[in-house]
């Protein structure tokens, strides 16, 4: 039979995969709703809120790769280069370092949802021919909304560099103030970055012509101002910092993974939920969540 729905990466791109729907291919837990300002720390500075929404459409789609003919003149078609291209959908690949995002195109209800990506993939009935080869195979895709971070609402970078700075740091100079909000680490390092500009401008400006004089040699003197005022700033950072708030370190708890043990089931046992598989690789870094290893220790948030 002639599939029903259809998969395709579109990125990376590759080759679509056709699928008869054994379901009604209908969205779960999904809202429209559930928007809400969240604060976003910052060490040593104030935090800032950024509108976001944690509710994602997800599906789960029983599915059948049918190589079965129903006319005894043709033969069986293997589908095992079907079940490797699922597979490969979870894991991350060359081009992005992330898994696949997939297209969906059939009886699927997907409410204008324009990319996916695969949260599980459990592989269930099949049927082999006498080789070996599978030539039917039933399975369940969970498929998860695919948002891009690019589109994602965040405080822009404009923003965030409008500091309000305290005594001393107020007495710089604009460019310098902008500097002093958003550097952090070696102060002599800085000047030296400084010291370096400032001299290939002054070998610049004496190598094009009498008519830039004055401002090469009012260049010493710029270089000089800067040098005074970092280290106005560099004798007054410690006792200004030591009035900042520090950052708060999390704990979470720990597990040690168990013989058969997966993301997802110990989302199940440590959460309560298996979807909350996806929260888990983040906190502990993986991107597999079937690549842990007996005796690992999971993160629990």
């Amino acid at each position: 039979m002639a599939p029903d729905v259809y998969a395709t990466p579109i990125d990376p791109p590759g080759p679509a995969v056709g699928f008869r729907l054994l379901g009604d291919g209908k969205i779960s837990d999904y809202s429209s709703g559930g928007y809400a300002w969240t604060a976003v720390d910052r060490s040593h500075r104030q935090p800032y809120v950024e509108y976001t929404s944690d509710l994602l459409a997800q599906i789960e789609l029983p599915l059948m790769l049918d190589g079965i003919s129903t006319n005894t003149a043709v033969n069986n078609t293997s589908v095992e280069p079907q079940v490797a291209a699922i597979k490969s959908w979870r894991k991350p690949n060359a081009s992005t370092g992330k898994g696949t995002v997939l297209s969906l195109t059939g009886p699927v209800d997907t409410v204008g949802i324009s990319g996916w990506v695969v949260m599980s993939l459990s592989l269930d009935e099949a049927i082999r021919a006498s080789n070996g080869v599978r030539i039917q195979q039933k399975l369940t895709l969970t498929l998860m909304e695919y948002t891009d971070t690019n589109s994602a609402l965040t405080a822009s970078p404009a923003a965030e560099a409008s500091v309000s700075l305290p005594y001393p740091f107020n007495m710089l100079s604009p460019q310098l103030q902008g500097l002093a909000g958003q550097y952090t680490g070696n102060l002599a390092e800085l000047a030296a970055q400084f010291s370096s500009n400032l001299s290939g401008l002054q070998e610049y400006v004496a190598q094009n012509g009498p008519s830039l004089a004055k401002l090469a040699n009012a260049v010493p003197q710029l270089q000089q101002q800067v040098h005074d005022e970092l280290a106005q700033l560099a004798a007054a950072l410690p006792s200004v910092l030591a009035t900042l708030p520090t950052s708060t370190t999390t704990t979470h708890r720990v597990v040690v993974a168990k013989p058969g043990d997966t993301l997802e089931k110990i989302a199940q046992r440590e959460l309560g939920d298996w979807r909350k598989w996806p929260a888990l690789a983040t906190i502990n870094s993986l991107r597999d969540p079937d690549l842990i290893y007996v005796g690992q220790k999971i993160l629990l948030p």
